[in-house]
């Protein structure tokens, strides 16, 4: 028998995500939300509906609530040819200025990017560098901590630097654990991109990856977190967002770049 969910139950869930977060729930997402709500008002010992003003006045039991429902789809390399322009184009750029390169790794989930970058830079930057990891869950920041990846962290797209993962990393059976030199360069953050600070986070970013998460958002929340985002980037410093997300962004500090077919923005304009 199908799950029948009830809307109006959860709308005000909904709305409440979405202001807190930017986040429009997938209607794939309502059955998950509906359970997860119902379990937690239980666990309060209260109704549904009293769960709702429990969320709002109470911000450890609000970080729990967003663990359980922003929980992200991620794996390494994944959109590898990003990494590719990186490596063949943006990477010899850097290396003429020869500075430490910052990045930075917007809703990182459960590390599988931050690593990747990680991994790249290790390998083919050939200068100091630092990974800022942030996400909205503060659940996904500790299993990222872990440095242990299944089968699940690997897909098709990404294989072509698999090695670098290896190289890096030990197997124990079916699990890889990233090396912790490879660790020592990253700086986790529990951060909400839409309405929380960004004051932990330096100004001067160099590259910014942000994908697969404007998606969610309605183009007033879009709006807001690019214009967040660019405040970190450096002029001259990059965005990159997901392949499907690119066509849909356009901000007065950002001009699309293109290279071998992959598309991304560089930051024109200083803010006075």
């Amino acid at each position: 028998m199908a799950f029948s969910v009830d809307i109006q139950a959860i709308e005000g869930y909904i709305s409440f995500i979405e202001e807190i977060t930017g986040i429009t729930v997938p209607d794939v997402d309502y059955r998950n939300l509906m359970e997860t709500v119902e379990r937690k008002a239980s666990s309060r010992g209260c109704a549904r509906e009293e769960y709702l003003r429990v969320l709002r006045n109470d911000a450890l039991e609000r970080e729990n609530f967003l663990n359980c429902i922003t929980i992200g789809e991620t794996y390494f390399f994944r959109e590898w040819k990003h990494f590719r322009v990186l490596k063949e184009a943006l990477f010899p750029e850097f290396r003429e200025l020869a500075a430490r390169v910052l990045f930075w790794s917007a809703t990182c989930a459960t590390g599988e990017e931050a690593y990747s970058l990680a991994l790249f830079a290790s390998e083919f930057l050939g200068l100091p560098f630092i990974v800022y990891a942030t996400d909205i869950n503060g659940d996904s920041l500790a299993r990222m901590k872990e440095r242990r990846y299944g089968p699940n962290s690997f897909r098709e797209d990404g294989r072509a630097y698999y090695d670098v993962v290896l190289r890096n990393a030990v197997l124990e059976g079916k699990t890889v654990v990233i090396s912790r030199d490879i660790e020592k360069n990253i700086s986790p953050l529990r951060i909400n991109l839409f309405s929380g600070s960004l004051d932990e986070l330096p100004d001067g970013i160099d590259i910014i990856f942000f994908r697969n998460t404007l998606i969610y958002m309605k183009p007033e929340a879009k709006l807001k977190v690019i214009g967040r985002l660019v405040k970190k980037l450096r002029q001259g410093g990059y965005l990159f967002l997901g392949s499907s997300e690119t066509p849909l962004v356009e901000h007065s500090e950002l001009a699309l770049q293109e290279t071998d077919g992959v598309y991304y923005f560089i930051r024109t304009v200083r803010v006075p």
